[in-house]
């Protein structure tokens, strides 16, 4: 218990002094360095390398060993970028827009679905800059909650709750979070949920994802099936010139009986068929070091 406490004073405290120096450097520079620091940690983090290399190879099988390189180099300067655009956020205040320019796409599907008055499942996944979403959509004035876990690092955590929340996000710890889900959908809000993570099995349905077996969690299809509820999937991407995309799909409205497994199953294979799909997009830009397929029955060959 006191190695944690020490630990996590540690990181808390790096972590005021990265946000400090990271935060005097112009924007572009900021990005350069992030870049550089992920092409640093294909050397350092062999672990990981591993495991997104594996996962990358799997996925899409039909691409040759340099290409899968070249995904995997792409990928790390992302996840660089990405650390940046973390540390970064902290600078925006309330109302203050974000630092590049947001090309929303489709923003008429929020409008449509906002309009039925049963809130909104705003569905996205670990793919671009994520978190930019719990700034710029408020910011366009729609009511967002968010779903997440809560950090190990409990100081960390409250920075990373103030950042959202500062912006009109509220934050919906994933841990029993359904009843606050509920909630949050009868006073027509949003609600979003990333569904691209590993879901204990006990709590989960079977789902493909890149031509593989993994669990998915049917929370967020049985809201939706039960109640009518529109899923709308969203998501943020970077561009070559580190501006951002905001593509809003047209909604869902999921059908069958929610009680039923084999319709749940079905549905929750729908919504990650629509994440693969924008995944596929963008694929340096998915988190590829995360253990999706974890606890499953290794492939035959």
């Amino acid at each position: 218990m006191a190695n944690n406490a020490t630990r996590f004073f540690l990181e808390y405290y790096a972590y005021l002094v990265a946000n400090a120096l990271i935060n005097l450097l112009p924007r572009k520079a900021a990005f350069a360095l992030g870049r550089l620091l992920g092409l640093l940690s294909l050397k350092l983090m062999k672990k990981r390398v591993n495991l997104a290399e594996d996962n990358l190879r799997r996925a899409f099988p039909e691409k040759s060993s340099p290409e899968i390189g070249t995904l995997l180099r792409e990928h790390f300067m992302h996840l660089g970028v990405s650390a940046i655009e973390m540390l970064r956020l902290t600078r925006l205040q309330p109302g203050m827009p974000v630092e590049a320019e947001v090309q929303v796409i489709g923003e008429e599907h929020l409008k449509e679905a906002f309009a039925l008055n049963k809130g909104v499942i705003f569905l996205s996944a670990h793919l671009g800059f994520w978190e930019i979403a719990s700034v710029h959509i408020p910011n366009l004035g729609y009511p967002l909650d968010f779903v997440a876990r809560k950090l190990k690092n409990p100081r960390l955590d409250v920075l990373l709750q103030e950042t959202r929340s500062k912006h009109g996000c509220r934050f919906i710890d994933r841990r029993r979070g359904a009843r606050k889900i509920v909630k949050a959908l009868a006073q027509n809000r949003m609600v979003g949920i990333l569904l691209d993570q590993h879901a204990t099995p006990s709590e989960a349905t079977r789902v493909n994802f890149f031509n593989r077996p993994c669990w998915a969690t049917p929370i967020v299809t049985q809201i939706a099936m039960k109640r009518g509820i529109p899923v709308v999937p969203t998501f943020v991407t970077r561009t070559r010139s580190d501006d951002y995309i905001l593509e809003i799909q047209a909604p869902l409205i999921l059908a069958g009986n929610s009680d039923d497994p084999e319709q749940l199953r079905i549905n929750t294979q729908l919504l990650t068929d629509i994440i693969e799909s924008a995944i596929r997009k963008n694929i340096p830009q998915w988190f590829w070091v995360h253990q999706r397929w974890r606890s499953m029955r290794p492939d035959p060959e």
